[in-house]
């Protein structure tokens, strides 16, 4: 039976073939046919088929042109090319030992040289020309030794023929997909939640182009301006002639064919990302739909082998992730359109003597910078390894081509490509030092006369510059912490740290500028970068003496807000708010006892961490008492009753918390009630710690020693300020360290009131309440009114603008006009300003004589009569009598004290005013959690140690 088919075969034509395979099939590994004149893999390429150039040697095997005995193997190959080689030079010396003993005709300086001496016969430097047969010889051992390099790696750029299809370049893509970037350590099937959304949507492709216009703009001024491959003209063309093409018609009933795939694809993924970009609600919806189309297209764009198109379509999906959690992982989607990079050599310029016309060049170029200017950001920003090495990229910048875009467009682009080298030199390189990279910053800072122009002052692009210059600066400063100043001038390095400052306080208050007009709709890498720019500002100015004094905080409640926004998008970042919150309260408190600081995310970077650990460290207990009392920490033996005597003695009237006794213990010698000296305390104290006991005159006045008083808390009006003003004796309190708490309460009172819980709860403990019967307020957009303008006040003011979008309007006498220039609100003249316009009223001033009954009858009468009360100040600041009597004539919606002229407050005083269900009343407690008594007590002990330590 083998004998006829041999047989029947014999009579068909013979196809003429090679006795093996052809040089690129062989050098990539991959099957040949061996016909003549070009193999089909070759045809296929569109490549040049070349016969092998390693000698055959006779086969005895029947039916088979090539055995493996008769090709020589590669160490062979090389050993031989060597000794020919080497034989070549032999020769060559010695027949020019013979050409230098005859003496040479001697050249004037006019003859011509250049045909009469050959390389070979001239005793001047050897010309880099080979002779024909080295030249051979060397170009087929550096094939050799391409081969063995690529023997392990090739991957064919067809991906058909020999290579496993688990690799392929359509299922790697698929793959990245769905990894979610809400957390990118966990794979989800995001393809399901995009079916999802297509079958609750309906399909996305049947937008008008009215519809996508708006955000096809939207996608080239954000993102076309940032990239040198997005021709605006050429898109705004695709984008006509595709809606025009399918004007009339739905276009999701036609499946994707080759000719139109790849405009498709650009045209969704330009609307999809444009949709990202705008903050209106419910476009992520329409988005995920369009992403969806798209990638269908995928694997039809994939199969023409077209590497720019390849590379774009990977550019675009990497892009749509970087807004979307659903778009798939950002990192592995860019390493798989770098790595794709180098298998089509885009990473070098062409040989030669390729027939590449210009305008494919510059779209060679134009795509590899775009995904190295993503390759750059994505690896800075997430501390993750360059997918290439700056060494080993020669291909050149694009020529500027007038039809693609203008030249301030062009230099623009450029501009971008010039900064993302400078961070690869900045991660590279951080040897070298702060201020060589500081300066090479500086000349990238002073932009171009073109590019000045082409960037407003106030638009996006100004954004984004201040966005690069900060992320260029973080890298800066935190990889080259701990480096000596070059030469060592100390005044360089100090501008160095005010300007890493100052400018992620100007990139905070851009962004925040701008989401307050609604325009901002940012990535998870804006969510890196306001976190990094927000670490900078709290840390840096602690952990370095040049940088001058510490920021104020306000720029962190920007900050904080802006992550708050960006979480809601992707959760994993919410952590980066909380975290930078609890790293404000440790600058602003001077001590760390957060325990969310005690192990920080793993998606922070390392020299992020290290940062961050060197700040808390100073902060911590031990290291402050070593910076702040050295030599104090701790009695021993060999001290002897020295190391006791240096510590002052103070009493304490309150009871604390324990670590903050045990703190002060370290500090002072502490004596409590409860001890046998402290009966003595008036006749001996030097220095007190009080919490909520009373200090009055006659105490004062038998007090001889007495010189500070430390208060847990801000009220300081139970202690008697005109006696120890006589006496010259120094209060001490601690403002700010309970304002979070306090302001919560604060926003708990306000939503308790509003609802009427405590009339639902006191109604449902004796019989079952129908929720008919129920009615509330919503606090949503209402109008705060704040008296008061301190650290409470202002978060309270922070929290109601940033969870209710509320309209703050405030008033405060004494403090400066810009003092909330990060909170939009109303400053008022007077008192009766914020009366007549507030929903809720927030008293937080402290109680005085100018300010005892500040809320009185009259000022009750004059608030909207759905208004609410809230007094979490002081006792005496509203007149409790005309509260009372206001409520019961319905001129208020309810009241929320958290303060008492009597306190503890007692049934029998306020009997009255606690029958009315809508008045909410707590023992002040405001500071009543644990982490604010804490901070406060800890707060109280270090300003009396500072205090004492000064006299």
């Amino acid at each position: 039976m083998e004998s006829d088919r041999r047989t029947s075969t014999g009579s068909a034509p013979a196809i003429p073939r090679r006795l093996q395979a052809c040089e690129r099939c062989w050098k990539r590994k991959q099957k040949c046919d061996r016909q003549l004149p070009a193999c089909t893999t070759c045809v296929e390429a569109d490549a040049q088929c070349a016969p092998r150039r390693v000698p055959i040697g006779p086969t005895t095997e029947e039916g088979s042109g090539l055995s493996h005995a008769a090709v020589p193997n590669y160490v062979e190959t090389l050993k031989r090319k060597r000794d020919e080689l080497d034989a070549q030079f032999r020769q060559q010396r010695a027949r020019r030992e013979r050409d230098e003993s005859v003496p040479g005709p001697q050249l004037s300086p006019n003859m011509e040289t250049t045909s009469a001496v050959s390389p070979g016969e001239s005793n001047q430097t050897p010309s880099t020309a080979p002779t024909s047969f080295s030249e051979r010889s060397v170009q087929a051992a550096m094939g050799e030794i391409g081969f063995l390099s690529r023997n392990a790696m090739a991957e064919p750029r067809d991906e058909t023929r020999g290579f496993p299809q688990e690799l392929a370049m359509g299922n790697m893509v698929r793959a990245a997909l769905v990894i979610s970037g809400e957390d990118p350590s966990q794979s989800q099937d995001l393809c399901n939640h995009r079916r999802t959304f297509v079958t609750m949507m309906g399909p996305a492709t049947g937008i008008t182009k009215e519809f996508a216009t708006p955000y096809v703009n939207r996608f080239l001024d954000h993102v076309g301006v940032m990239f040198l491959h997005i021709d605006r003209r050429k898109l705004q063309g695709e984008f006509d002639s595709y809606f025009d093409a399918h004007r009339g018609q739905p276009s999701h009933t036609k499946a994707p064919n080759s000719d139109t795939a790849f405009l498709e694809f650009k045209v969704y993924m330009a609307v999809a990302i444009g949709m990202l970009l705008s903050p209106e609600p419910g476009s992520e919806l329409l988005a995920t739909g369009l992403h969806a189309a798209a990638t269908e297209r995928l694997t039809i764009i994939l199969e023409q082998g077209n590497c720019v198109k390849t590379l774009h379509c990977l550019w675009s999906l990497a892009l749509y992730s970087m807004f979307s959690s659903l778009g798939g992982s950002t990192w592995h989607l860019v390493g798989l359109a770098m790595k794709k990079c180098i298998s089509f050599r885009l990473h070098r310029e062409p040989y030669p003597d390729s027939d590449i016309s210009q305008e494919e060049l510059n779209s060679r170029r134009s795509i590899f910078w775009a995904l190295y200017v993503l390759d750059r950001t994505i690896s800075c920003v997430m501390d993750r390894p360059f997918s290439i090495e700056d060494e080993d990229i020669l291909v050149q910048l694009p020529v500027y081509n007038s039809t693609s875009k203008t030249v301030t467009e062009f230099d623009f682009n450029c501009h971008i490509i010039m900064h993302a080298r400078l961070l690869s030199s900045v991660r590279s390189s951080s040897s070298r030092g702060r201020l060589y990279h500081y300066r090479n910053l500086s000349h990238w800072r002073d932009l171009p006369k073109s590019v000045k122009d082409f960037v407003p002052g106030d638009g996006a692009l100004s954004v984004s510059i201040k966005q690069l210059t900060c992320r260029a600066l973080t890298q800066i400063a935190l990889l080259t912490r701990g480096t000596q100043p070059n030469g060592g001038i100390v005044r360089d390095a100090r501008a160095v740290e005010h300007d890493v400052v100052d400018s992620c306080q100007a990139y905070i208050n851009a962004a925040y500028s701008y989401s307050e007009q609604g325009k901002l709709a940012a990535s998870f890498i804006d969510g890196f970068d306001l976190f990094a720019a927000g670490v900078l500002v709290t840390c840096l100015p602690s952990l370095s003496s040049l940088a001058g004094p510490p920021r104020e905080t306000a720029i962190i409640s920007k900050c904080t807000a802006l992550l708050t926004t960006i979480g809601e998008r992707f959760p994993s970042l919410k952590v980066l708010r909380k975290l930078l919150l609890a790293l404000s309260s440790v600058a602003a408190q001077g001590a760390y006892h957060d325990p969310t600081l005690d192990e920080l995310p793993e998606i922070i970077s390392d020299r992020m961490q290290d940062l961050i650990q060197d700040f808390l460290r100073k902060y911590s207990v031990i290291e402050y008492i070593e910076n702040m009392a050295p030599g104090i920490t701790e009695s021993s033996s060999s001290a002897g009753p020295s190391a006791a005597e240096s510590k002052p003695t103070v009493y304490v009237l309150d009871t604390f918390p324990p670590k903050a006794i045990e703190y002060a213990k370290t500090l002072f010698n502490i004596i409590q009630p409860q001890d046998e000296e402290f009966k003595n305390w008036r006749q001996n104290a030097r220095a007190l710690l009080v919490r909520s006991s009373y200090v009055t005159a006659d105490d004062i006045a038998s007090c001889p020693n007495l010189v500070a008083i430390s208060k847990h808390g801000v009220g300081i009006d139970k202690i008697n300020q005109d006696a120890c003003a006589q006496r010259g004796i120094k209060i001490l309190n601690t403002p700010g360290a309970n304002a979070r708490d306090v302001a919560e309460l604060v926003v708990a009172l306000a939503l308790s009131v509003a609802r009427g819980i405590r009339s639902i709860t006191t109604r449902q403990m004796l019989k079952p309440v129908p929720k008919e019967t129920c009615n509330g307020l919503t606090l949503y957009q209402k109008t705060i009114g704040i008296i008061g303008m301190g650290n409470i006040g202002r978060t309270v003011a922070e929290i109601f603008r940033g969870g209710f979008d509320a309209n703050i309007v405030a008033y405060d006498a004494y403090m400066p006009e810009d003092v909330w220039s990060h909170i939009p609100h109303t400053r008022a003249k007077t008192v009766d300003e914020v009366l007549a316009q507030a929903d809720v009223l927030s008293v937080h001033v402290p109680l005085t004589g100018e300010t005892r009954d500040m809320i009185s009858y009259e000022q009750i009468r004059a608030m909207k009569p759905d208004a609410i009360l809230i007094n979490a100040a002081r006792g005496g600041i509203i007149n409790e009598a005309d509260l009372t009597k206001a409520l019961s004539e319905g001129y208020l919606w309810g009241a929320g004290l958290d303060c008492h002229e009597q306190e503890p407050p007692s049934h029998e005083k306020y009997e009255a005013l606690w029958k009315n269900l809508n008045v909410i009343s707590t023992p002040h407690i405001g500071a009543a959690t644990s982490r604010a008594q804490l901070a406060c007590a800890t707060a109280a002990v270090d300003n009396l140690y500072q205090y004492l330590s000064r006299l």
